[in-house]
């Protein structure tokens, strides 16, 4: 993922050459995992909206709001039953953007409706006092985190989208796939990565992008950091049409930086190819806690210190994070005049076939401000 984008995207002109990544500027790899390490893992969260239940807002005449949701789970197909599948897929991230590819002026629209409510002429999703977030777009998308990202980098010339170059990124796997269109149980997971185990080291060679690849894994990605047990999983994913869906319902890092999601999507078109499956026409679209977010950034350095406490490019970002609030963390309780503390965030995105690598133990996140400091909003 490209570093200055990242940062432009974020931090705005006075960050410019900075990045959510900048932290990780020089590192060379690390030690090889200690599979009894121990990590925290994300407590329970409540229950959240079945993707596969209908909603009687999802045809509601009455407001004219037919509201976006993923493809639904495939029933029984006709002919021979097909019992699961062996199959497993690794994508690495190849491009990304937070613009729409059909409307690259505009923030991306490839997204859910995540609150099940159309905001305006619908209510909104919570409660935010002394202002309120933008109308929600057609469907009924939410993308308030996005649509600043978007803004920013309008503002600041830069483009809002990007391509792996190798030295980080994402690593999505499929597993138990029966290679069909449509396929009622498959497992999805995220994997943290430093990048392609040929960017490492002194001298970096170039990736083959030819399915060969090996990219390395971020231990805090993986359960007590045993390869290649992941956090971010679901095992009631499905493919529906040849679209992969899933649920996303923990923290997933890029670099130092943690997007803490309470609930959100994950769906991209899979395709056969001679090198392995490609993931195009991807979606990240998710809600995520600005405090916790927030939080997680002050290891990144910025010009006159770092992106925590009285930092004035952090209060000047945190003000920012803090405006694009639309929902709040909790799913369940959308629409009951809770506060805002999430903001609704989507980034498109495609990826090559990989392969898991080594895994990867990153050095310790500096704690600048204290280990007891804790962002919040004004």
């Amino acid at each position: 993922m490209s570093k200055r984008i990242l940062g432009l995207a974020l931090f705005g002109a006075g960050l410019v050459g900075c990045s959510l990544l900048s932290s990780l500027d020089g590192y060379s790899g690390g030690t090889v995992a200690d599979a009894g390490r121990s990590e925290p893992i994300d407590s329970a969260l409540p229950p959240v909206p079945d993707p596969d239940a209908a909603s009687s807002a999802d045809s509601d005449a009455t407001l004219g709001c037919v509201h976006a949701r993923p493809p639904v789970r495939p029933g029984p197909q006709p002919g021979p039953v097909v019992d699961g599948g062996n199959d497993t897929i690794v994508g690495a991230l190849a491009s990304y953007t937070f613009a729409s590819t059909t409307s690259p002026g505009n923030p991306s629209t490839r997204g859910y409706d995540l609150d099940g409510l159309c905001t305006c002429p619908e209510r909104r999703a919570c409660s935010l006092a002394g202002t309120a977030s933008d109308c929600d777009v057609a469907g009924g998308i939410d993308n308030a985190g996005g649509k600043l990202l978007h803004e920013a980098l309008t503002l600041l010339g830069g483009e809002a989208s990007g391509a792996s170059d190798g030295d980080n990124g994402l690593l999505v796997r499929v597993r138990n796939y029966n290679g069909l269109a449509d396929d009622d149980a498959v497992e999805v997971a995220l994997f943290d990565t430093m990048g392609a185990e040929v960017r490492q080291g002194s001298n970096p060679g170039k990736l083959k992008n030819d399915g060969t690849d090996r990219w390395t894994v971020d231990s805090r990605a993986l359960l007590g950091g045993t390869p290649y047990l992941p956090v971010v999983v679901d095992t009631r994913a499905y493919v529906s049409g040849g679209k992969v869906v899933a649920e996303l319902r923990s923290t997933f890092r890029v670099g130092f930086v943690s997007f803490p999601v309470s609930h959100g999507y994950l769906t991209a078109t899979l395709t056969r190819t001679a090198t392995g499956y490609t993931f195009t026409e991807g979606s990240i679209s998710v809600r995520v806690n600005a405090r916790a977010f927030l939080t997680a950034l002050e290891g990144v350095a910025t010009t006159t210190g770092h992106l925590c406490g009285n930092d004035l490019i952090y209060l000047s970002v945190r003000d920012r994070i803090c405006k694009a609030r639309d929902l709040p963390t909790d799913p369940s309780v959308d629409g009951r005049e809770t506060p805002c503390d999430a903001f609704s965030l989507i980034m498109e995105f495609s990826a090559r076939p990989a392969q898991l690598g080594n895994v990867i133990v990153p050095p310790t996140a500096p704690r600048p401000c204290g280990d007891s400091w804790e962002a919040s909003c004004p």
